[in-house]
C-alpha cells in the first residue's frame, strides 16, 4: 500500500526545492491578491489545493497576513493543520515549524475516515500519512532546525523514504551517516536513501540510485531513481540518464527525458537527438511519447546556453 501511495505523489516529492519561495512557479495567470489568496487557502476542497495555496502566500512574502491563517492551526485536520503552519514558518513565525515537527513526532491515534483493503477503518494509515505530509514540508522549508528530528525518522519504516528526500534537500551534510546507516538498514529503501546522499554530493548516492536505474527488474523504482537525478540535476548523474533513455519501458524513458531537461546539460544532444525516433505513448498517467518530451527537452538545454 505504501508503494501505491508513494508512486501517485512521487512527482510532488521531486519537485520541491528547499527555497520554498521559489517553489511558485510562473504562469500566464493574473497574479491573485493577499485577499483572494486566503479566500482560497479558506476554501480549499482538498488539502493538497491549500498547500499549493499556502506556497504562494509565502511567495508573497506579507507577513501581515499571519493573523488570517493562524485560525487554520486549530483544525482537527493534520495535514491542513500543517498547511497553515507551513504559510507561518515561511514567513517567519517560529510557531510554523514547532507545529510541523511535532507532527511528524506524533503517532498518537486520532479520527480517520481512511478505510483499509479489508473495509475497517484504518488509523495506521493515516497516522502514517499525516507524518509523511510534515516530512514532505520539513523539505520545503528547508530549515536546518528540522534535521535532527528528521534524522530520527530514518530510523522510522513507515515514513523513513519521505525523511531522506527532506534531508537531501535541506542539504545539511551532518544528515550523512544516518543516510548510510538507513540504506544498509533497510534495503528496500536503499532508493531514497541514495537521493538523499547525492543530493548531499556523495559519490555512494549516485552509485545507488545508478544501480537501481540499471538492475532493479522494477520499471517503478527505475523511474523513481531517474527521476531522482534529474531533480538533483548534477552533470555526474548525465551517463547514467542518458542510458535511461533506451529503458525498455517507456514510462523510463520519458522520464530520462525530462531529467536530461532538468540537468541542462549540451553533452546529452546527441543522445537526445537520436531519441527523437521514439514515439512510443507512455503506458500509464498522463499520455505523452518519448519524442515529445525530447523536443522539450532539447529546446530546455538549448535556452539554457543562452
Amino acid at each position: 500500500m505504501k508503494r501505491i501511495f508513494l508512486n501517485a505523489i512521487c512527482a510532488l516529492l521531486l519537485c520541491c526545492s528547499p527555497a520554498l519561495a521559489e517553489q511558485v512557479q510562473s504562469t500566464n495567470e493574473p497574479a491573485k491578491t493577499v485577499d483572494e489568496l486566503v479566500k482560497a487557502f479558506s476554501s480549499a476542497e482538498y488539502f493538497w489545493q491549500q498547500g499549493d495555496v499556502a506556497r504562494e502566500l509565502v511567495a508573497l512574502g506579507d507577513a501581515k497576513i499571519v493573523p488570517r491563517i493562524e485560525k487554520h492551526l486549530d483544525t482537527q485536520d493534520r495535514r491542513r493543520r500543517c498547511n497553515a503552519a507551513l504559510v507561518l514558518a515561511g514567513l517567519g513565525d517560529k510557531r510554523g515549524l514547532a507545529i510541523i515537527i511535532a507532527e511528524l513526532e506524533d503517532k498518537k491515534p486520532r479520527p480517520t475516515d481512511r478505510i483499509g483493503s479489508d473495509g475497517r477503518p484504518y488509523p495506521e494509515g493515516q497516522i502514517r500519512s499525516d507524518r509523511y505530509y510534515a516530512a514532505l514540508l520539513l523539505g520545503q522549508l528547508g530549515k536546518k532546525e528540522a534535521v535532527p528530528v528528521l534524522i530520527k525518522a530514518t530510523k522510522d519504516k513507515t515514513i523513513n523514504y519521505q525523511a531522506a528526500i527532506s534531508l537531501g534537500k535541506i542539504g545539511e551534510k551532518s544528515a550523512i551517516p544516518a543516510l548510510r546507516k538507513m540504506a544498509k538498514d533497510f534495503p528496500d529503501e536503499r532508493l531514497w536513501a541514495g537521493y538523499g546522499l547525492a543530493a548531499l554530493g556523495e559519490p555512494e548516492g549516485f552509485d545507488m540510485l545508478t544501480e537501481v536505474i540499471i538492475s532493479d527488474s522494477r520499471w517503478t523504482e527505475r523511474r523513481h531513481a531517474v527521476r531522482a537525478l534529474g531533480d538533483i540535476g548534477h552533470p555526474k548523474a548525465l551517463p547514467t540518464v542518458v542510458k535511461a533513455l533506451k529503458d525498455k519501458h517507456v514510462n523510463v524513458r520519458v522520464s530520462a527525458a525530462r531529467a536530461l531537461g532538468a540537468i541542462g546539460d549540451s553533452a546529452a544532444l546527441p543522445a537526445l537527438i537520436e531519441a527523437l525516433n521514439d514515439t512510443e505513448v507512455t503506458k500509464v498517467n498522463a499520455p505523452t511519447t518519448v519524442e515529445k518530451e525530447v523536443r522539450k527537452a532539447i529546446e530546455a538545454i538549448k535556452a539554457n546556453r543562452k
